[in-house]
């Protein structure tokens, strides 16, 4: 699998679901930890992602606030996160990307 995936481990949940192994099955049972896994196959264990910084989140929700005319409810949030991962997928790329008009 890590091999598929350029040479980086799989996720528990993406090793899970092609083995049809049950989560039940393997957590405590032969590894504590996902990560300790990972370590006997040989692998280096995925780096956790790293919480958003308390002054950039109240920006986003300030501009997000800002942008609604009102307190957002959380399908809100992530319709945004959704919306906004999907325009940064479409961007141009090259020496005019970053460019305004």
């Amino acid at each position: 699998m890590a091999a598929e995936n350029g040479g980086k481990a799989p996720g528990r949940r993406a090793f899970l679901a092609p083995t049809g192994i049950r989560d039940s099955e393997l957590k405590g049972v032969i590894w504590i930890r996902w990560s300790d896994a990972i370590t006997e196959a040989g692998l280096s264990p995925n780096q956790v992602r790293q919480p958003i910084p308390h002054e950039e989140l109240l920006g986003r929700l300030a501009g997000l606030t800002k942008e609604l005319g009102r307190f957002p409810v959380a399908r809100e949030f992530k319709h945004k996160a959704r919306t906004d991962r999907r325009s940064r997928a479409r961007r141009p790329t090259g020496s005019s990307a970053g460019r305004t008009r």
